[in-house]
């Protein structure tokens, strides 16, 4: 299925239970790489996931001719069927072992991508990872990048992806960074076309509930410093407004639990106070102002405002700065409601079919 300038809407495979299936020493056939298969023979191409020591050879065999475009390289261990937590931004990109995952990656990436495969990562680690040792790192992929899409023919970009709570938080502050650290250093054609940004719409909302469209500002700010946004991840956060809707602010606080981190953010007392967890947010702020949460909901059909939702993924979508991105839905949250596989793909097509809708 694609958009209406022909873009194809890919689909990242964490969103489906067992993924652990592409670790170690073997790649399953019949986990990862079949739902690749039926995404790919249904119009998604298969954004790719692979933790650490994943079977090079086998994977390269198992997703050759599915028009990767994608590769979620956010995730270095398990993810789904874990307590995630802090540990899905580990090892961060003042490691060695983050280099060494992400080179690999690359590597796949030349072997199975179709002319631009989008490798997203983490925005350098949790808050608190070192800016300039990072950046000396991501400068070092540079090359790697380059010599990959010269042999293979298939452009490889590394895309940072924003989210609060970590050390670029915004897309403002990954802009900061690379004027700081990345383009301060070496700042030329081969570094602004293999360094770039993954733009999550969920992150940006989570990051500024204050703004009615937080989408616009963000691009902008990309767009005005060259930064290319190479991938989109369509995904929604809750926005709740607890002073008027009660139901909506029990919905929101039952989306709490414990495999993975949901940053929240709540305006209140004309200022922003952030919280590293939603339960925490619970405990330590009343249930007054606007809340937003950091849970990829369905889009198109979830209890929150989704009139709100399908404006900031308009917004996005228009938005000059996504015009080449590779677009991608990633509710990777299905398996907390323990959906099984058939029904996580049906409301996946489902969510297709929502965002060529918006277009």
């Amino acid at each position: 299925m694609t958009d209406a300038t022909g873009r194809a809407i890919g689909v990242a495979l964490n969103i489906f239970h067992g993924n652990a299936g592409a670790a170690g020493s073997h790649v399953d056939a019949d986990t990862l790489p079949r739902r690749a298969r039926s995404l790919w023979q249904l119009g998604h191409p298969p954004g790719l996931w692979l933790p650490e020591a994943f079977d090079m050879e086998a994977a390269a065999e198992l997703y050759a001719g599915l028009g990767v475009r994608s590769i979620n390289g956010f995730p270095q261990g398990m993810f789904q069927g874990v307590r995630v937590g802090h540990a899905v931004y580990r090892p961060g990109w003042d490691s060695i072992k983050r280099a060494e995952h992400t080179r690999r990656l690359i590597t796949l990436a030349a072997r199975v991508g179709s002319r631009h495969v989008s490798i997203s990562t983490v925005p350098l680690g949790w808050r608190g990872t070192d800016r300039s040792g990072s950046a000396d790192a991501l400068l070092d992929m540079v090359e790697v990048l380059a010599e990959a899409t010269r042999r293979s023919g298939v452009c490889v970009t590394l895309d940072l992806e924003p989210e609060p709570g970590c050390a670029l938080a915004s897309v403002e502050d990954a802009v900061c960074f690379f004027k700081d650290h990345i383009w301060a250093k070496r700042d030329d054609a081969q570094v602004r076309r293999h360094l770039g940004l993954c733009h999550d719409v969920c992150h940006a909302t989570v990051d500024r509930p204050d703004l009615a469209d937080p989408q616009t500002p963000a691009l902008n700010a990309a767009a005005a410093a060259g930064l290319n946004v190479h991938k989109v991840q369509l995904t929604a956060a809750p926005v709740v407004d607890a002073d008027t809707d009660r139901v909506g602010f029990a919905a929101l606080a039952r989306l709490a639990e414990p495999r993975f981190l949901h940053q929240t953010c709540v305006r209140s007392g004309g200022g922003l106070h952030r919280y590293d967890n939603l339960p925490d947010a619970l405990t330590h702020h009343r249930p007054i102002g606007r809340w937003a949460t950091h849970y990829h909901l369905p889009l198109g059909k979830n209890p929150f405002d989704t009139s709100r939702q399908d404006a900031e993924l308009r917004s996005v979508l228009h938005h000059p700065a996504t015009a080449d991105a590779v677009l991608e839905l990633e509710t990777y949250t299905h398996p907390i409601r323990e959906a099984a596989d058939a029904a996580v793909l049906s409301a996946t097509l489902h969510e297709a079919e929502h965002v060529v809708g918006l277009l």
